[in-house]
């Protein structure tokens, strides 16, 4: 029992010690969630912490690099936009961080390569975007959420959130997922490429030049109003297409068949 004991006074003092070098106080964490590991990236010394405005003229390009919470995208036409994140005030290293050059906006979950401990519901960002710009979102645990994007080109990379999308008009959409779902309203383009090892892919009208869209044991749900090229290969995921009026020649394979033809 006195060997069990030692043990776990020893476990609580790592604990403690991880917290104070991580720059967050004991207090807080009680309410607060998981350990984070910040990314290391290049030009750490030149970004600003914590909420901000800025000018959409300035803005060609917007970067996303999100660990939890989640990230919710706004697109608005006024001339000044805002960038912020939910909760209480977070110390300094865990705040959300930014850097904007030679037009391209770039967001960071944190300081450069801290360890941080937050929770998920004071890490939200909500970003206001102006349309007609090249968007990039990264995130490892946090779901990414917009009703409407119209934009030169969309690419959304989630490790384990889900992606909820209402309508995407752009050039060129790229969506990935590790293990969350996919899921858009609408999305007019002329190349998309999806992504997912587990998880379901779900657009209830497309319409595009050619598309690309690769499962693991995820399925995939479409509702095709104009498609010119659609190639889909799932592993054990099932597939449902709805055909466009006009019609459609359809060729699938299967582990065990030749391939076939319907229309």
């Amino acid at each position: 029992m006195k060997t069990c004991g030692r043990i776990i006074a020893v476990l609580f003092l790592l604990s403690m010690a991880a917290v104070l070098l991580s720059g967050c106080q004991y207090q807080p964490l009680l309410e607060l969630g998981s350990l984070i590991a910040g990314e290391s990236y290049p030009d750490a010394e030149s970004y600003k912490t914590g909420a901000f405005s800025y000018h959409a003229d300035e803005v060609t390009a917007v970067e996303v690099y999100w660990s939890t919470g989640a990230v919710e995208l706004i697109e608005s036409d006024s001339p000044e936009l805002s960038v912020r994140e939910s909760g209480v005030v977070l110390p300094e290293e865990a705040a959300m961080h930014s850097f904007l050059e030679d037009g391209i906006l770039k967001i960071r979950f944190c300081e450069s390569g801290v360890m941080v401990i937050v929770h998920p519901n004071n890490k939200r960002l909500t970003l206001e975007l102006p349309e007609n710009i090249d968007l990039s979102v990264y995130t490892t645990s946090a779901p990414v959420e917009a009703a409407a994007l119209d934009q030169n080109s969309v690419l959304i990379s989630a490790r384990s959130g889900r992606t909820e999308l209402g309508r995407v008009n752009a050039g060129s959409v790229s969506l990935s997922s590790s293990s969350g779902s996919i899921c858009a309203g609408s999305i007019e383009t002329q190349s998309l490429e999806c992504n997912t090892f587990f998880g379901l892919v779900q657009i209830d009208d497309l319409q595009v030049e050619t598309a690309n869209l690769d499962t693991g044991s995820g399925g995939v749900e479409l509702m095709l109003s104009s498609v010119s090229r659609l190639n889909i290969h799932t592993s054990s995921g099932q597939t449902v297409l709805g055909l466009p009026r006009y019609g459609a020649e359809v060729s699938y394979t299967t582990e065990s068949s030749t391939p076939q033809k319907c229309s």
